[in-house]
């Protein structure tokens, strides 16, 4: 068995891997997002007036992506470090015209060199434009006609002071070398760089490893801080849910194995499938209409409504004992909704088990049916209730959008319906990530309870 686990661990490692990959993904869409609207709208609500330069240091994208990048021999091997981003796809499209990064480098610098030109003087106004113009092509075919006009602007220009002869020769001299530059060769010449671990990936998965899972966008706080009470809320009422349903479900199950044929079994097997057929927001419509509705019914429960945790100035299970009669109506939902399945699997496991020659063995032996059934036939009829339990791990995480809406609860089915809506991809990619690794987790705790529920069960094999 521990080869098996082993087996299990060494192949569910790329598998989170790759969803992390995919989720890292998302992350940086996100990321690039709030970077073009910090350069595009300095009043925003989201960019707080930064800067592109200052965005990308916040959401670190002045880093590497990955551990190693796949590039041509004609492109700049640390565009992430060019701001604003119109300026690095600009440059861009002249090394891929060009096929020299080192020549369009030299353009660049020559540029930056250059000094600012003074707003109050009419006459620089024709000198300030051609270089506009000559700044922001990304045409390698226009570069010498606008340098031409450069010239002249500055030929006439008396106010040489500004564009001193050197800078504008330096400038002429780059302009020509990147136009007589012609290796598009290199276009087409792979080149792969190792770039370490200070790249994004690696300091978004190491912080998710310590725990540290990134900014909530829609309000600014820590995905930790952000999923905390709707994961508490969450395991509470699907951890209960879940408790009720296995306690009240196997031994109903089990009795009704025992009763087959009889009218008990036929009635709870019709109305466990009538149950089952339900769906959850109908049987939770029906119980808040006949529970929680002034003038309908009994109105024992104060309506759907819960007191704002943030605003309640309590712990959490104060406010959770507090709010206790708000908590009723969705564990109900939640154990019917298990409730049906749990017990019809477990009628069935019981069936197919009673019906094995070891049982008859045990029935010949003198044993009574309370032993034949709970220690014999029901030891071997839990598989399928594993399984159940193991697929409904993600579950207690994951939430039901469903009985949130329905009792307005802060849980994590509401937050993950305000994270898409909202495009909080830091928290939509913190929940993913975990519901997988519950899954995988999951699976292999339900393998683990095979072996302990029959020892015979050999995992390590093939």
């Amino acid at each position: 068995m521990f080869r098996y686990f082993r087996r299990r661990l060494f192949w569910a490692v790329p598998t989170l891997l790759v969803l992390s990959l995919i989720f890292f993904a998302l992350v940086q869409t996100a990321a690039d997002q709030k970077v073009v609207e910090a350069g595009s709208d300095k009043d925003s609500e989201v960019s707080m007036g930064i800067s592109e330069k200052e965005a990308a240091q916040r959401y670190s994208r002045n880093r590497p992506v990955f551990y190693w990048s796949l590039n041509t021999a004609a492109q700049c091997d640390t565009p992430y470090l060019i701001f604003p981003l119109q300026v690095r796809t600009r440059l861009t499209r002249l090394s891929w015209a060009c096929g020299s990064w080192p020549a369009v480098a030299q353009y660049d610098a020559a540029f930056a060199q250059l000094p600012p030109l003074p707003d109050t003087l009419a006459e620089v106004t024709p000198l300030r434009q051609a270089l506009s113009e000559l700044r922001t092509t990304d045409r390698l075919d226009s570069l010498g006609s606008r340098m031409t006009r450069v010239r002249e602007a500055a030929r006439f220009n008396t106010q040489a002071v500004w564009l001193p002869k050197a800078a504008l020769q330096r400038l002429d001299s780059a302009v020509s070398q990147l136009v007589a530059t012609r290796q598009t060769y290199r276009r087409w010449i792979p080149v792969l760089r190792w770039n370490g671990t200070n790249n994004q990936y690696h300091h978004w998965i190491a912080g998710i490893l310590r725990g540290d899972l990134g900014e909530s966008s829609q309000d600014n706080r820590s995905v930790e801080e952000a999923l905390s009470l709707p994961v508490c809320v969450t395991l509470l009422l699907n951890g209960t849910g879940l408790l009720l349903a296995y306690l009240i479900a196997v031994p109903l199950g089990v009795a009704m194995a025992r009763r087959r044929g009889r009218w008990a079994d036929k009635l709870v097997r019709s109305f466990l499938l009538f149950l089952y057929a339900m769906p959850g927001f109908w049987v939770g419509g029906l119980l808040i209409t006949f529970f929680a509705t002034p003038g309908f019914g009994w109105h024992l429960i104060p309506g759907v409504g819960i007191e704002q945790y943030a605003t309640s100035g309590k712990t959490f299970w104060v406010w959770v004992l507090s709010n206790g009669s708000q908590f009723v109506l969705p564990i109900i939902v939640l154990t019917l909704s298990a409730l049906a399945t749990i017990a019809l699997q477990t009628r069935g496991a019981m069936l197919e088990a009673l019906g094995q020659d070891y049982v008859r063995t045990a029935r010949a032996k003198g044993l009574s049916e309370g032993q034949v059934h709970w220690k014999h036939a029901f030891r071997n009829a839990l598989f399928p209730l594993i399984t159940l339990f193991g697929s409904a791990l993600p579950t207690l995480v994951g939430g039901s959008l469903v009985v949130d809406h329905l009792f307005a609860l802060p849980g994590m089915g509401t937050k993950t319906l305000n994270a898409f809506s909202g495009g909080d991809v830091g928290v939509i990619s913190a929940i993913l990530m975990a519901l997988s690794t519950l899954t995988i987790i999951g699976q292999l705790l339900a393998d683990f309870l095979y072996g302990w529920a029959d020892p015979r069960v050999q995992l390590g094999r093939d």
